[in-house]
């Protein structure tokens, strides 16, 4: 008998499913076409509120874009709950503005929501743009908020893990971004932050590239400031005007990973760099320049050393800072604190009153805990409205627990020795006037100013100005050799001789080229 087999249905239709499974899912796209904030009925080709919008795109399972053309768009009823992964895009922060006209945030994220936010601007005077409430993830590109407004509030995420992205964007001084979550990230990319930047999170990455953090005028309370031991990156940005230019904290013991502070400019700011968090803070290729402390604070200027961190500034120019207390015009180093500077210059330091102690540097410490201080290849060069022997214009050593030592400097001023202090080591460094930092021994030198033929503060390549010591300088392959080889890279990140060879005292190597490596910022 014979046997008819069956169609195979079956697996040809399986094979169709499996197909109709493979095909790509699309995000949906909802265009806004009301400007105003009716009471929400679904949004309808031609009758599309914001609020009806994002409610539609909340409804469907998968990524969704919401386009908005150019003009005004209100939010007049309450706060629009945003849920999901959503995209908000206007024509342009110049072109698109939503205004908010109530006490609460604009948008309200929702937990598990990634939101991005692109191309507007968003008003909303006395609150947030945007809200977290739960963990999830928010970009900005190419938005404002502008001054008056508030522009996103994570305390809805404390304790658990939200992202923070802004790009391209402008954010205006009566709010700092505002880092809360315990973990996640805090990144800011080609912006203007008036109001500063902070995390206060335990395990928040803060990172902040090619921006301007601080007001044009004015002043703000945070610069850039961490809460935590997470990584920190700051690089090719301005951060300027505020109390607390790099304020970097800690709860417990714990070491951090080292932050890095790169190719940044620190400008005419109210107050130190400072912190308690320890770990390895570099600096290098740095500008502390015109800041002035607030004159209740009594402060330093520029930088103030407690005990936890190890700081160490590289390749750097500290110049026309005024100080606000009696110790330390630019930078003070207290019992524990550590700093390690190499590469640098110092110009113009001082006090906004002259009674101070060590008006570029001060080590003091009144207890048994070591201050240490090492100057390696710097150049110290007291203001100019300063007189030649003026007692410590360039360092004021105080407490017999210090421990300074310095290598191949030019220290042009004086320094100043108290309740047992004194250098603990030196060698290779040239001081003019002479008679009160170094001795004059055969590795230590004492000339006069004119010997050292510095020349004047200016661009001679590199991230920041220098001095650099001309064909007649006293300077010149004065130095010590063994340190030379520990230099490596002048301020200007010029290559020193090594193998041996002399080569110069102070910041610069006159004569050198530059590292090719290097000279990008980028390795290879």
């Amino acid at each position: 008998m014979r046997l008819v087999s069956r169609p195979r249905f079956r697996p040809v239709f399986g094979s169709f499913l499996l197909a109709m499974l493979a095909l790509p899912v699309y995000p949906a796209d909802f265009h806004v076409t009301r400007a105003d904030d009716p009471a929400p009925d679904g949004c309808q080709p031609g009758d599309c509120s914001l609020r009806e919008a994002i409610a539609a795109a909340g409804a469907t399972p998968e990524a969704d874009r919401i386009h908005l053309g150019s003009g005004l768009f209100h939010v007049t009823q309450g706060q629009i709950q945003v849920l999901g992964t959503v995209e908000i895009s206007g024509v342009g922060s110049d072109q698109t503005r939503i205004v908010g006209a109530t006490s609460e945030p604009v948008l309200a994220m929702s937990a598990l929501t990634a939101l991005t936010v692109r191309g507007m601007e968003i008003v909303n005077a006395g609150n947030w743009a945007v809200s977290a409430n739960g963990s999830g993830a928010v970009e900005f590109e190419d938005v404002v908020v502008p001054d008056g407004s508030r522009n996103v509030s994570t305390s809805g995420a404390v304790g658990l893990s939200f992202d923070v992205v802004i790009r391209n964007s402008r954010f205006g001084i009566d709010d700092h971004v505002a880092c809360r979550q315990a973990s996640g990230k805090c990144h800011v990319y080609d912006s203007e932050i008036s109001g500063g930047v902070a995390t206060d999170g335990a395990e928040v990455s803060l990172k902040v590239v090619r921006s301007v953090i601080g007001p044009a005028t004015g002043a703000t309370l945070n610069g850039i400031a961490a809460h935590g031991t997470a990584a920190i990156q700051v690089e090719d940005s301005i951060v300027r005007r505020a109390l607390r230019p790099l304020y970097l904290l800690a709860d417990g013991p714990a070491v951090a990973p080292a932050a890095y502070v790169s190719r940044t400019r620190f400008l005419h700011n109210h107050g130190p760099l400072t912190g308690d968090r320890p770990g390895i803070v570099n600096l290098d290729e740095v500008e502390i320049f015109g800041h002035e402390a607030a004159p209740n604070q009594q402060l330093p200027a520029a930088m103030m050393i407690h005990e936890g961190p190890t700081w160490f500034l590289r390749r750097s120019l500290v110049h026309g800072n005024r100080g606000s207390g009696l110790e330390g015009g630019a930078i003070l180093v207290l019992a524990g604190g550590r700093l390690g500077i190499a590469n640098s210059t110092f110009h113009d330091n001082g006090f906004q009153d002259s009674n101070g102690f060590g008006h570029t540097i001060a080590v003091y410490n009144a207890g048994s805990t070591p201050a240490i201080l090492t100057i390696l290849h710097s150049t110290f060069h007291r203001g100019p409205g300063l007189a030649a022997n003026a007692a410590g214009s360039v360092l004021t050593v105080r407490g017999p627990a210090a421990q300074v030592v310095l290598g191949n400097n030019v220290l042009r001023g004086t320094c100043e020795f108290g309740g047992g202090a004194s250098i603990t080591s030196a060698i290779g460094n040239v001081e003019a006037p002479g008679g009160s930092c170094v001795p004059d021994n055969g590795t230590n030198f004492h000339v006069g100013e004119v010997g050292l033929r510095m020349g004047s503060l200016a661009d001679h390549g590199g991230f920041t100005h220098s001095f650099e010591p001309d064909p007649g300088s006293f300077l010149r392959d004065r130095a010590d050799p063994a340190i030379c080889q520990l230099g490596g890279l002048d301020q200007r990140r010029y290559i020193r001789p090594g193998n041996g060879e002399p080569c110069d005292v102070g910041a610069i190597e006159a004569g050198a080229i530059p590292d090719l490596i290097f000279a990008d910022g980028v390795e290879g």
